[in-house]
């Protein structure tokens, strides 16, 4: 099991609004069995917030049927967001897991997190174009707005040949 996302300055750090500030193992009786003898999971507190993530990291190798059910399971039982580890699963089933909207994370390169409003594909390789700008993640840090509206338009739920700043603008100073 890989703890890297949970450095203070790792990508997943970088992402959420509030940093991880304390992370404790969920209590395994509150799953069926089979959920901890497969997975071990961290629940992570959020700045002073009472938002919570959790972390699941398989403890062994499973279909993609099995860790789509993980997931599912685990988010009914804590309500919270969950986020698979994907560091040690097969790498075919990541393109598995953005098709059925399966939220991982893969070592400190790559976030795909929906409904945290988080997709971020290997960062540390190549710069992410936008309409003839050229935004690198490793410059300089990116706030959660800022973030927010890149990944809607790489999810295409912001199209930027609409989008219009000075109005957006307005509507913000008339709130």
């Amino acid at each position: 099991m890989t703890m890297d996302i949970l450095r203070p300055n790792s990508l997943l750090n970088r992402v959420l609004p509030h940093p991880i500030e304390k992370v404790h193992k969920a209590k395994a009786d509150i799953f069926p069995l089979w959920v901890a003898e497969s997975a071990e999971v961290l629940i992570a507190n959020l700045g002073n917030t009472n938002l919570r993530l959790a972390l699941i990291y398989p403890k062994r190798q499973l279909e993609f049927n099995q860790l789509a059910g993980l997931q599912r399971l685990i988010g009914a039982k804590l309500n919270v967001p969950t986020v698979l580890v994907a560091d040690d699963i097969n790498p075919k089933y990541r393109s598995l897991f953005v098709k059925n909207r399966i939220p991982y994370i893969y070592k400190d390169e790559t976030i795909f997190a929906p409904e945290l409003g988080v997709v971020l594909n290997s960062q540390r390789t190549a710069p992410l174009v936008f309409k003839n700008v050229n935004v690198n993640l490793t410059d300089s840090e990116i706030g959660p707005f800022e973030l927010k509206l890149i990944a809607a338009y790489l999810t295409s739920l912001l199209h930027l040949e609409n989008f219009n700043l000075q109005e957006l603008s307005l509507r913000l100073k008339k709130t």
